[in-house]
């Protein structure tokens, strides 16, 4: 048994926040450590939080409950200590302002040892892959496409037990076999036993959007490749098994040319938001490129390996519906579609940083929306949210307008 809680600080909060030079806004400490005494009733072995910031730093801080300590106080103590050693400089110096006007994102969880025993690595939230270096490209309205070479994560807290997924058609894959998958197909190993991560490793897949190193690697595992064994050699998942695979390598030069070939549509215009449409003419120049470079510049014997020539127009297809589709929303959709067991979910990445997927099934999950100042007036300034209903509206000096719980009948 474990919950989930976190809250999403909009952004004039966060600026006036910036502008009394504050690292950590004051006041959410103990708002997000009231909830947690509430949530705590449904794990209180282990705990984490997540930061997520378009400017400033981001952390990840995980801690298990000390034998006569308080889980909250031991959390938020070492949580602001990783804070400010990730810090730059340049925020705790008075005479330099943000300019910004971006949310923090604070994702937590709380949980005793059900699945697996209490332990940094079964403690959420969970990332399966570490933090890598990515290009996103993202859309504003102002300034048109831009890139940018970021950390790339993601982050996924859970409560509920996850028991089997469907990566392709009707083919049920045991979560025990999950990880033998998932570590093949993303290159990278998760010491995790339980349940929990191997949600962060298939959202780490199916989410794509804004980044085309994703998005072929998305198309080729679940577009191309037809049988989680494919990835084994054709042979039962197990420890010792074959990788077959294509190298991250091998998926790096191909997203390279993907990147290539968008840049050179956004140099001619820049302000279009939807180049790619379906079914538009500059969609088909755009795969008939990709197609041309990829035969030119890429290793064709090395692709010819991996993808059979009839389907290579596919896999671009299914590469640019990644890239422009596969949002946190719509990769959580289809994992939940495709999943079999109980979800209360959120999900959250750095690619997106105001953003975070809170998702219910099987598991209760509410939303509370309001301020958080003393005063308790003004515009909604924040959004929280809790496994415990209890949680939204019982914190102190917050105003919550309204509370919606989500449907976890039905889900949603």
């Amino acid at each position: 048994m474990c919950g989930n809680w976190g809250l999403l600080c909009l952004a004039e909060f966060a600026q006036r926040a910036r502008q009394k030079n504050e690292l950590f806004p004051a006041g959410l400490e103990n708002l997000l450590v009231e909830m947690l005494e509430v949530v705590e009733l449904r794990g209180a072995q282990a705990a984490g939080v997540s930061l997520i910031a378009a400017e400033g730093p981001s952390c990840r801080t995980r801690v298990l409950k000390p034998k006569r300590g308080d889980l909250a106080e031991t959390l938020f103590r070492k949580f602001k200590w990783e804070l400010k050693r990730r810090s730059p400089m340049r925020y705790f110096m008075p005479c330099i302002k943000s300019v910004q006007h971006e949310p923090i994102l604070l994702q937590g969880h709380s949980r005793f040892g059900t699945s697996s025993a209490p332990a940094l690595c079964e403690t959420h939230p969970h990332q399966w892959s570490p933090q890598a270096l990515r290009k996103v490209w993202r859309w504003d309205a102002s300034k048109g496409w831009t890139c940018s070479t970021l950390k790339h994560f993601m982050t996924v807290t859970h409560n509920g037990d996850f028991d089997a997924w469907k990566p392709y058609g009707t083919t049920i894959v045991d979560v025990g076999y999950m990880g033998l998958w998932l570590s093949r197909v993303l290159g990278v190993s998760n010491p995790s036993t339980g349940d929990s991560a191997k949600i962060a490793g298939v959202m780490e897949l199916l989410s794509c959007q804004g980044i085309w190193f994703n998005a072929v690697r998305y198309a080729y595992h679940l577009q191309i490749a037809c049988h989680v064994e494919q990835a084994s050699g054709w042979t039962p998942l197990a420890p010792d098994a074959p990788s077959t695979v294509p190298s991250t390598a091998a998926l790096k030069k191909w997203a390279d040319i993907f990147n290539y070939e968008f840049s050179q549509v956004v140099e001619k215009d820049s302000m279009n938001s939807t180049p790619l449409d379906p079914g538009s003419s500059s969609l088909e120049a755009f795969v008939d490129s990709c197609l041309y470079s990829l035969q030119e510049h890429a290793d064709w014997n090395d692709i010819m390996k991996w993808i059979p020539a009839q389907k290579l127009r596919h896999f671009v297809m299914s590469v640019v519906e990644g890239f422009r589709d596969h949002d946190l929303l719509s990769a959580t959709t289809v994992f939940l579609r495709r999943a079999e067991g109980s979800f209360g979910l959120t999900v959250a990445s750095s690619a997106c940083p105001g953003r975070i997927v809170l998702a219910a099934k099987g598991q209760p999950m509410s939303v509370g929306f309001g301020s958080c100042s003393p005063e308790g007036n003004g515009p909604a300034e924040m959004v929280c949210w809790s496994s415990e209903a209890a949680a939204i509206g019982s914190v102190s000096y917050t105003n919550i307008d309204a509370r919606l719980d989500l449907d976890d009948r039905l889900g949603e």
